[in-house]
């Protein structure tokens, strides 16, 4: 657990983490092979972040591997990229503290959105 504010918790677990000579490495697996790369970087991102925040060590790579067709996309954490996500989570924790976050709805966000159905702001097709 990552605690970003008093009222913002970041919680979740890695599928897999191996202790080699060189360094730690995280793999998370996928059965779905329609994963886009941006999407797929920033997941990696995430998980190379939060582990050096949890446990005081950057991992040498992060891998995300489909179980459906062997695909691997590798990520090495930096520490540019942990400084812009670390910002980027602490601004997002004060958003959602102060209650200052504004719903940008459009039908595309809202179809493809699991809170659409209690949103006040959703957008759908009707």
């Amino acid at each position: 657990m990552i605690k970003l504010s008093e009222k913002v918790e970041l919680t979740g677990t890695w599928d897999r983490i191996d202790q080699t000579e060189q360094g730690v490495i995280i793999t998370e697996y996928k059965t779905s092979t329609r994963t886009k790369r941006q999407h797929t970087m920033l997941q990696l991102m995430i998980y190379g972040w939060a582990y050096e925040q949890v446990y005081g060590v950057r991992p040498l790579k992060v891998v995300l591997e489909s179980i459906e067709t062997g695909e691997k996309f590798d990520y090495v954490p930096n520490y540019d990229d942990n400084v812009k996500l670390q910002t980027l989570f602490f601004q997002f924790a004060n958003t959602l503290a102060t209650n200052t976050f504004q719903a940008t709805p459009s039908e595309t966000k809202c179809s493809g959105c699991v809170y659409s159905n209690i949103c006040p702001s959703a957008v759908l097709r009707e």
